[in-house]
């Protein structure tokens, strides 16, 4: 699995996360936030330091906190995550429902 393949999954998993649980995710000032800086990290540094944000309990009701670092890494990085996103949501239309037959 490539690197941003990682990264546009757990991109997708905390956005569902934030809408089950109702937040507004437009709500919140992704540009002028503070956010770690993870051009001299390594990609699993990066990942590791976003994890955090998931486990800590500290930022478990703030789901757009977990995206904010992803937009900051992807920035960094200069990957597009939207384009990521993108391509995945076309690969999983190409592929059988739960990866099987649907036969059921």
């Amino acid at each position: 699995m490539e690197k941003q393949e990682s990264i546009d999954d757990l991109f997708q998993m905390a956005k569902d996360l934030a809408g089950l649980r109702g937040y507004d995710l437009d709500s919140f000032d992704y540009e002028g936030s503070d956010t770690e800086d993870y051009s001299d990290m390594t990609f699993t540094e990066s990942m590791f330091r976003i994890c955090v944000y998931v486990t800590d309990n500290f930022y478990r009701d703030e789901p757009f906190i977990l995206l904010n670092e992803i937009f900051a890494f992807c920035r960094d990085r200069n990957i597009d995550i939207f384009w990521h996103i993108k391509q995945k949501m076309k690969y999983n239309e190409l592929r059988p429902y739960k990866h099987g037959d649907k036969s059921y």
